[in-house]
């Protein structure tokens, strides 16, 4: 769809969708799980990373191989590789962080943990990525936000403490990095999620929505680093919408239910 939440179309059918950095592809997550045995060759069913060109002049492509249990695609800058999460089956204790050419092929595995290692964002310079972490300790229950170089040395948490750090997003111009906030909520059964941005670094927290009945997660900026696109749940249906850079003007875009939000490098 466009900015505006008009014209709003489908192009394939799967989840989490990555837009390249020039707008022709979208990367995505496709799941199998009834029909498992006939295209995975195992019975607890495969998660692939595929590509779709958004004109339709190509048609779907599978890029990480079956074998892998792969989710939550993210295109590096210069749009020639591919990071992204997996393990080896859905029954595999810890994800880790992979790299692949766009093109797809062999994956390069860049984290070695047995804890969950999650949601790659890259930089926009294409030097490192930033993750959602467990940290080594994979019994630990409050995952952080860590930040590493694209070939995976140098991991290190930006956040730490109790609460739950998630879907990191690196913003156009590198200076900052949006991400999802779990903060106790007044209920123990009502967990409160909301926008957090802060520098690279970990300085500078600045929590960008304070809504206590509601979820707020998924966070995306815009191509030109003015807006931030995420999804708000209300516990009943999830939807998106849209916010200023500092929190400011917070507009729903539509009124159906939606989640994975991505926005195209081009102001797709």
């Amino acid at each position: 769809m466009r900015p505006n939440g008009s014209d709003s179309q489908t192009v394939a059918e799967g989840s989490d969708p990555a837009w390249s950095p020039h707008g022709r592809y979208l990367a995505y997550n496709r799941e199998w799980i009834g029909d498992s045995q006939q295209h995975c060759g195992t019975s607890y069913g495969c998660s692939e990373i595929w590509r779709v060109a958004v004109d339709g002049a190509a048609g779907e492509l599978q890029l990480s191989p079956s074998s892998l249990f792969a989710e939550s695609s993210d295109w590096s800058p210069d749009g020639r590789q591919i990071a992204f999460d997996g393990r080896p089956n859905p029954t595999y204790r810890g994800m880790d962080i992979y790299v692949m050419l766009a093109e797809g092929g062999t994956a390069t595995r860049v984290t070695r943990s047995r804890a969950d290692e999650e949601d790659p964002s890259w930089s926009p310079d294409g030097t490192r990525i930033a993750y959602s972490s467990h940290g080594p300790n994979p019994n630990r229950d409050s995952p952080d936000i860590y930040v590493m170089n694209a070939d995976g040395s140098d991991q290190h948490a930006i956040t730490t403490g109790a609460a739950f750090d998630y879907s990191p997003d690196w913003a156009p111009d590198g200076q900052h990095i949006v991400f999802q906030r779990q903060y106790r909520g007044a209920s123990p059964y009502w967990p409160n999620n909301e926008i957090v941005v802060m520098n690279p670094d970990g300085t500078g927290l600045r929590r960008l929505t304070t809504t206590t009945r509601l979820d707020d997660g998924q966070p995306v900026w815009s191509p030109d680093g003015t807006q931030i696109l995420f999804v708000r749940d209300n516990g009943n249906v999830p939807r998106l919408f849209v916010m200023n850079a500092d929190g400011s003007g917070v507009k729903r875009l539509i009124t159906h239910e939606a989640n994975s939000p991505a926005w195209g490098g081009a102001g797709h």
